[in-house]
């Protein structure tokens, strides 16, 4: 559970997911695609259209973290390294099995390990159950920086949520000088205004204004 867990964060830290897009998604949401211009085979996640908010189907770059992160939780659930187009399982797995389970010749699969053996894990399928799994990670890395004495970070922490994570993306990216427009396509955006929300470029704007004429009057750290 702990390398599925590692994976969620990841992916909706570096893709900038709605919890409904990854809840949703399979595992054939992952595909490879060949770039004839620099001829190189990338990693790509397919956000359907019946899935993303406001029907806008998108396919989004795969972070080299993210790829890895979902090779470890397959592998740790007994499956290859790297999904196919052909898997149709939920991309979020549960570590429990599906009682209702058969093989594929109709027979139903009665005790647990045989069901493990045949990958026969019950899919997470509402955002409540993610968000328990994020409020619970969450929970947890609070708890232990309430022991280290750091009552700062364990508040903010505890106040966090899968949303969260996706707002951390487009801000980080955003910051960073990624072009507004390739964030909007990449979180799935309609109008850039709503990106906007997630920068602060208004106030660094403002900032290295007055520092250009009053260098020393804003209050500042290193």
């Amino acid at each position: 559970m702990d390398l599925r867990d590692r994976f969620i964060f990841i992916v909706l830290r570096e893709l900038g997911l709605r919890a409904s897009e990854l809840i949703k998604a399979t595992m054939s949401a992952f595909y490879r695609l060949s770039d004839p211009q620099d001829g190189k085979t990338y990693w790509i996640m397919q956000i359907r259209e019946e899935t993303a908010k406001g029907r806008k189907e998108r396919k989004v770059p795969v972070p080299r973290c993210v790829l890895d992160a979902l090779g470890a939780y397959r592998e740790a659930f007994g499956m290859p390294t790297l999904p196919d187009l052909g898997e149709t399982g939920a991309l979020v797995l549960s570590p429990r099995t599906s009682r209702t389970a058969v093989t594929d010749g109709g027979r139903a699969i009665k005790d647990v390990e045989s069901r493990r053996f045949f990958q026969a894990w019950r899919p997470i399928t509402t955002r409540h159950g993610l968000y328990n799994i994020v409020k619970g990670r969450l929970a947890q890395t609070a708890d232990f920086l309430d022991a280290i004495d750091d009552a700062q970070r364990a508040t903010q922490l505890r106040l966090a949520s899968p949303n969260w994570l996706r707002h951390t993306f487009a801000k980080a990216a955003l910051l960073t000088g990624q072009d507004i427009r390739h964030v909007a396509a990449w979180m799935g955006h309609r109008d850039l205004s709503t990106t906007m929300v997630y920068t602060e470029q208004e106030a660094l704007d403002l900032i290295r204004a007055t520092n250009s004429v009053a260098p020393g009057l804003l209050a500042a750290e290193r």
